[in-house]
């Protein structure tokens, strides 16, 4: 799942065990690759994530120094993009593997808004 779709989004039933990924597609810690330094990841090819610019393209060598470039100022990124991820965007996910049933949307919207408003340091608690 990302911060924009993937609930509800299942190839197959659900098992005895319920494991979801929240990702965003502009994290560099998740798709580090070394091979990106000759091979073209498979991340940039199709349809990029909703957070990654329609401009990405690759290239030996120059991709792989902005993605090591990426990993090292990461936490100065927005909430809810690269490697800080927002509060709110985990809901959807921990309803996929709580099995939460009958919330109404509203209800589901409700919660939603109510942690966009925390602080998004644990600190500032």
């Amino acid at each position: 799942m990302n911060q924009q779709s993937g609930h509800g989004q299942r190839s197959k039933a659900w098992g005895r065990i319920r494991i979801v990924y929240l990702q965003y597609a502009s994290d560099p810690v998740t798709f580090f690759e070394f091979s990106s330094i000759y091979r073209r990841p498979d991340w940039t090819r199709g349809r990029l994530g909703p957070d990654v610019s329609p401009e990405l393209r690759w290239f030996p060598i120059v991709s792989f120094l902005q993605l090591a470039g990426d990993m090292a100022t990461f936490t100065n990124t927005p909430t809810g993009f690269g490697h800080s991820f927002a509060v709110d965007h985990y809901i959807d996910a921990w309803m996929e593997v709580a099995d939460v049933q009958g919330w109404p949307p509203e209800r589901v919207e409700r919660l939603k808004r109510h942690l966009q408003k925390l602080p998004a340091e644990p600190s500032e608690i």
